[in-house]
C-alpha cells in the first residue's frame, strides 16, 4: 500500500505532461465497472434526450420550460451518439476529465500554492464521482463548463499581477451561458459581483459591464423568439415557469445529506484546518473566501433547483481545493497516506453503493423510469402525461414534448390560444400515437373535427388511422 501511494504521489505531486496521461488511466479505471455494467438511461437522461430531438432549434424557445442552451447541446450530443448508454456515458467520463484537467492547470496557472501539483484534480476526480449519476449528460455538467472559465477570470481579477482595467465581459458571458443551461446559475452573477467587490476594484462600469454581458445571451434570445413571434411564450414558459416552480422535484435535502456524507466530512475537516492555520499567502487566502462565495452560491442554486446528486458537480471546484489545502499542509507524510487513503476509499464505496443498493433514505430505482406503454415502438409519440421511458423507442413529435410545460395548455381546451396551438402542432407534425390517460385530448377533439376524423380512441391512447 505504501509503494503504491509513493507512486501516485510522485506522479500527482508534480506539474509534468504525464500527471494528465496518469489521472485520465486513473479515473478511466474508477470507472470502469460502471461503463461496462452499464446502468440503463434516467428519467432526467430520457427528457433531456427527447428534447434533443426536436425537429426545428427554435422549438425550443416554445411551450418549454427548459434553459435552450441545455436543448441545443443535447441535440448536438443526440446526432452524435444516438441513444446509446455506453456512448453517453463515456461522452459525459470525457466532459468530466476535460473539466477536471481544466481544473488544475488553472489552479497551477494561478499559483494557489507555492508548488505546482496535479492532486487537486485527483480530489475533484473522486468528488465528482461520488454518486454513479454523475457520469451522465446533464444541464449541470454542460453548465459546468461555463463556471469553471468564469472562475479563473474572477481569480485573474485577483491576482496582483492582473491588469484590473480589464473588460468583465468574458465573465459575464460565461455566467449567462451557464444560466442558459441550468436557469438558476444566474444566481453565480451575484457571488461573483460580490467577489469582485471584497477582493478587487469592483467599479460602477465594471459591475454594469459585467451585469450587460451576463444579459446578453438572454437578450439575444428574446430578439430571436420576437423574429419568429413566440416571445410570449418563451417568457412565460421559461422565465416566468422557473421563478414560479423553485425548489421542486428532486430529492429532499435530507437525502441529499445522508447520500453526500463522506463529502461533508472531509468538507468539514477542511475548512477547520484552514481557520486554525495561519501561514498562507494573501493571495492563497482571498482565492480560498473565493471559493465559499462559489460554496454558497453552487448550494444555494442547488436548492432552487431540482435536486440530484450529480447537481453538487458546481461544489467540487471549491471543496477540491479547500482539502488540497489541507492535505498539501500536512508535514508528516504518513497522515497524508492515510487520510488519502480514507478519502479515495471513502468516495469508491459511495460512488458502488449509490450505484448497487436497492433501497435506502434516497432510493435510486426512482430514477429510472417503469415503461407502461410497451406496445408501441418506432412510432411518432405525444405523451400527454410524465411517461419518458416512451422516448426510448420512439420520436417525439410536435412541439410538445416537454409534459411539465404543456400541461397547461391541455388542462385548458377553452381558451382559443390553446385550440390554435394544438391545431398548428399537429397540422406541421401530427403524431402517429398521442398517449392520453386522462383523455385530456377529447375537448380538443370535439372543436377541431377534422383531427377527431383522424384519430380513433384505443385504451389510453389516440391512434392515428390511414
Amino acid at each position: 500500500m505504501r509503494k503504491i501511494f509513493r507512486v501516485l504521489h510522485r506522479l500527482f505531486h508534480r506539474n509534468a505532461p504525464y500527471s494528465l496521461i496518469g489521472l485520465f488511466i486513473f479515473l478511466f479505471l474508477l470507472t470502469l465497472p460502471i461503463l461496462i455494467d452499464s446502468s440503463p438511461l434516467t428519467v432526467k437522461e430520457i427528457k433531456w434526450m427527447a428534447l434533443g430531438k426536436q425537429h426545428h432549434p427554435l422549438e425550443a424557445l416554445n411551450y418549454n420550460n427548459a434553459p435552450p442552451l441545455a436543448v441545443w447541446i443535447f441535440g448536438i450530443l443526440d446526432w452524435i451518439l444516438g441513444s446509446s448508454p455506453i456512448m453517453r456515458k463515456m461522452a459525459a467520463l470525457a466532459i468530466l476529465f476535460f473539466e477536471v484537467v481544466y481544473f488544475s492547470k488553472m489552479i497551477v496557472h494561478r499559483k494557489v500554492f507555492e508548488s505546482p501539483t496535479y492532486i487537486q484534480g485527483v480530489v475533484m476526480g473522486l468528488l465528482i464521482l461520488f454518486s454513479f449519476d454523475s457520469i451522465s449528460l446533464t444541464p449541470d455538467l454542460f453548465a459546468s463548463l461555463f463556471l469553471l472559465p468564469a472562475l479563473n477570470r474572477i481569480m485573474g481579477e485577483v491576482s496582483f499581477g492582473a491588469d484590473r482595467r480589464s473588460p468583465a465581459f468574458m465573465l459575464g458571458l460565461y455566467l449567462g451561458l451557464a444560466s442558459l443551461c441550468v436557469f438558476w446559475h444566474g444566481l453565480y452573477l451575484l457571488a461573483a459581483l460580490l467577489a469582485l467587490a471584497l477582493f478587487s476594484s469592483l467599479s460602477a462600469r465594471k459591475a454594469a459591464s459585467l451585469t450587460l454581458a451576463f444579459l446578453f445571451p438572454h437578450l439575444l434570445l428574446l430578439l430571436l423568439s420576437a423574429c419568429f413571434d413566440c416571445v410570449g411564450n418563451f417568457i412565460h414558459f421559461y422565465y416566468e415557469s422557473n421563478f414560479s416552480s423553485w425548489s421542486a422535484g428532486g430529492f429532499s435535502w435530507s437525502s441529499l445529506f445522508l447520500e453526500s456524507m463522506a463529502l461533508i466530512v472531509f468538507l468539514g475537516i477542511s475548512l477547520l484546518q484552514f481557520w486554525q492555520r495561519k501561514s498562507r499567502s494573501l493571495f492563497h487566502s482571498q482565492v480560498t473566501l473565493i471559493m465559499l462565495l462559489w460554496l454558497v452560491a453552487s448550494l444555494a442554486a442547488v436548492s432552487f433547483s431540482e435536486k440530484y446528486p450529480h447537481s453538487l458537480i458546481a461544489c467540487a471546484p471549491p471543496i477540491s481545493l479547500l482539502f488540497t489545502t489541507y492535505i498539501v499542509g500536512l508535514q508528516r507524510k504518513r497522515r497524508m497516506e492515510i487520510l488519502l487513503w480514507l478519502f479515495l476509499i471513502s468516495m469508491s464505496f459511495s460512488l458502488y453503493w449509490q450505484r448497487y443498493k436497492s433501497k435506502g433514505k434516497a432510493d435510486y430505482s426512482l430514477l429510472y423510469p417503469v415503461a407502461k406503454y410497451r406496445e408501441w415502438q418506432g412510432k411518432k409519440i405525444l405523451a400527454l402525461c410524465h411517461e419518458p421511458s416512451l422516448y426510448l423507442k420512439n420520436e417525439p413529435s410536435a412541439m410538445f414534448i416537454n409534459w411539465e410545460s404543456c400541461e397547461e395548455i391541455f388542462s385548458a381546451p377553452q381558451f382559443y390560444e390553446n385550440q390554435t396551438a394544438v391545431a398548428k402542432a399537429f397540422a406541421k407534425d401530427a403524431p402517429h400515437v398521442i398517449v392520453d390517460p386522462k383523455n385530456l385530448m377529447s375537448d380538443f377533439l370535439a372543436h377541431q373535427p377534422k383531427l377527431r376524423e383522424r384519430f380513433k380512441r384505443q385504451g389510453d391512447c389516440w391512434v392515428l388511422g390511414r
